[in-house]
């Protein structure tokens, strides 16, 4: 049986990062592989997925306090479900990477922007370097978001030329697929890995854990950058459809008019999107689950974040279900027919597995 190390942003409570993990996992078990999660990670990550920064500030200090009760409850739900679903490694430090690393088959570095400098922590290990000296290495669905060549080269001169040597090079965005172009390198598109999952295979994590207090019937809001024209557009859909709108968002601020969910876990949140009657987002992973589970919805690009924009205007175009982009007028006129999608959906699975099974050498 081969042994298969996944390199990603292992230290996070963001239901993105988290369940797209989870999903690479499965999906690498499913050929018959032994799979685990390297629990690596360095001092920029960590302050970043985990807030470790602390301001002492008068209005730092309240945000903190008042974050600190919802924050524990939903680190704490986090925590439970690496447990139990991602396999993690003890934690590892470079020295104990490398080592682990001599023990593997493969390693898969990815998904979410594992090759942006600015994001891993200016952390060369993400673009192979050490890893790939003693361990078959390749990316699955990895994004270099906004980062150009020159970024890459400045974090670590040598990425060029190991990636080139990667056993398969993918990445999930057109934009990243012509930065590494412009760098000589062939990259091939593969779906994001929480795509790679059916919607049966999500149902069966889904849980109502942490939401006794949610209605039967709702409208999910959930949102990253708490936008008033998306909160206007779920106040609206729930008006026409006689139904409530349940709101999960980071902020400590309360949104008025709905119900307020800050502190659940990634088996929550896909009951959230597996049993609302419609979702409202403005994130990427928002849109990937409303279309895993068949949902309609709609979803909100942002004037301040170029790069999500980009992947989420893309993900509606390569399944036909681009009048589910928000606009100006009636969100719950959107209606996905999802015969399509769901076709190309299985064709991207069928060719994501195959591309993993040659990457690990299968």
């Amino acid at each position: 049986m081969k042994h298969v190390g996944i390199l990603t942003f292992s230290n996070t409570v963001n239901y993105g990062a988290s369940l797209q993990a989870c999903a690479l996992r499965r999906a690498v078990e499913s050929l018959g592989c032994d799979c685990e999660i390297l629990n690596y990670s360095n001092r920029e990550l960590d302050d970043r997925e985990l807030g470790t920064h602390f301001s002492f500030s008068p209005s730092g200090a309240a945000r903190y306090f008042l974050r600190r009760g919802f924050e524990r409850r939903r680190v704490a739900a986090f925590s439970r479900f690496a447990e139990t679903n991602l396999n993690l490694t003890s934690r590892l430090d470079w020295a104990a990477l490398i080592d682990e690393a001599k023990t593997l088959d493969c390693i898969l570095i990815g998904s979410d922007q594992v090759f942006n400098p600015r994001v891993n922590g200016h952390d060369p290990v993400f673009l192979g370097a050490g890893i790939a000296d003693v361990a078959r290495v390749a990316s699955y669905a990895a994004s270099l978001g906004d980062a150009t060549a020159e970024a890459i080269t400045a974090c670590d001169k040598g990425a060029a030329e190991r990636l080139a040597t990667f056993s398969g090079l993918s990445v999930r965005e057109p934009s990243s697929m012509e930065v590494l172009r412009g760098m000589g390198l062939e990259p091939v598109f593969m779906p994001d890995p929480t795509l790679l999952l059916s919607c049966d295979d999500w149902s069966e994590l889904a849980t109502g854990e942490g939401l006794d207090s949610i209605p039967e019937e709702y409208v999910l809001l959930y949102t990253l950058n708490s936008e008033q024209k998306l909160l206007d557009g779920a106040l609206e859909v729930a008006g026409r459809l006689g139904i409530p709108v349940v709101c999960l968002h980071y902020n400590t601020k309360d949104f008025p008019g709905v119900l307020n969910v800050r502190d659940v876990g990634p088996v929550a949140f896909l009951e959230l999107v597996r049993r609302a009657a419609f979702v409202c987002t403005d994130s990427f992973h928002g849109a990937c689950f409303s279309l895993n589970f068949n949902k309609q919805f709609v979803v909100k690009t942002s004037e301040a974040a170029v790069q999500s924009n980009v992947r989420i205007t893309d993900l509606l175009a390569r399944y036909g279900i681009e009048d589910c982009l928000y606009a100006a007028g009636d969100p719950s006129a959107c209606n996905v027919d999802y015969d399509r999608a769901n076709q190309v959906l299985d064709r991207d699975r069928a060719n994501a597995l195959s591309f993993i099974a040659e990457c690990i050498g299968l």
